[in-house]
């Protein structure tokens, strides 16, 4: 099984999604309709695909993070937070 260890992530409690900008980072992942994506600079980038990341803390804890959108031209691991 594949975990994404090897990235810092940006957690935000602003984003409304998890983005993700590698496609192997991803167990599970789906085509969809290009989706929109706009950032607080209003720079908009296209998701493309949406699916399943594992990923591994320091520490060794795995998460499991569903709906995650990919996104080729984001520029770091968002993780939404609530």
């Amino acid at each position: 099984m594949a975990f994404v260890e090897d990235y810092s992530f940006c957690f935000d409690n602003g984003a409304t999604s998890h983005i993700l900008p590698v496609k192997a980072d991803f167990v599970d992942l789906n085509s969809i309709a290009p989706r929109s994506i706009q950032g607080v600079n209003r720079i908009t980038i296209l998701a493309i695909g949406i699916g399943l990341v594992k990923v591994r803390c320091r520490k060794g804890r795995r998460i499991t993070l569903r709906d995650v959108l990919y996104a080729l031209h984001a520029i770091l691991h968002l993780i939404s937070i609530e």
